[in-house]
């Protein structure tokens, strides 16, 4: 399934930047939080970041497909009783979006994005093995606000919703955050 998974995104890759019709850059801030079914467990969302490569593909009139490759963070921190251990996992995501703009500084977007864990770094408190284990690959759907000034620079304000798991005893994650956009 990975294997496939890096192919499609290195053909992905190499084939989409030839018909794109936009570039851009992202820049953005977020929390992501999570349940646990873990007893007498609690989750707190962290300040997480993303940065990566956006590009842009008009599909009709006021319409338009977005995707890209963005380095996304997401940090939790689990509690049981006096044990804290910190969750910081790194991934890949490929969004796959559509944007609809009402006018030319005001739009909304939606669509799915599909995240490839990159790294889980996980620190318990000293000793405890508390280890959640990440998921290899996740989906989350976008639902967000798109705002546009100069045609150039934007901003965007979002809500993610994870569909399914997310690591081991970690369910219902959601990510809610805002982005810097600058349109090449």
């Amino acid at each position: 399934m990975l294997k496939h998974l890096c192919i499609f995104t290195f053909v992905f890759g190499l084939a989409t930047p030839a018909f794109a019709q936009e570039f851009g850059g992202l820049l953005g801030v977020h929390q992501t939080t999570a349940d646990t079914d873990a007893t007498n467990t609690t989750v707190d969302g962290k300040l997480g970041f993303k940065a990566g490569i956006l590009i842009g593909f008009e599909l009709v009139d006021k319409m338009k497909f977005r995707s890209g490759l963005l380095y996304n963070q997401r940090h939790i921190e689990t509690k049981l009783g006096t044990t804290t251990t910190d969750v910081n996992f790194a991934y890949l995501d490929i969004p796959a979006n559509v944007q609809f703009n009402f006018n030319e500084m005001f739009g909304i977007f939606g669509g799915l994005t599909f995240a490839i864990n990159v790294n889980d770094d996980v620190k318990p408190s000293a000793g405890t093995a508390n280890d959640p284990d990440a998921d290899k690959m996740i989906p989350l759907l976008d639902l967000g606000v798109n705002l546009m000034f100069q045609d150039m620079i934007g901003f965007d304000f979002y809500y993610q919703r994870g569909l399914g798991g997310f690591a081991r005893s970690l369910e219902n994650h959601s990510t809610f955050g805002g982005n810097f956009i600058y349109w090449f």
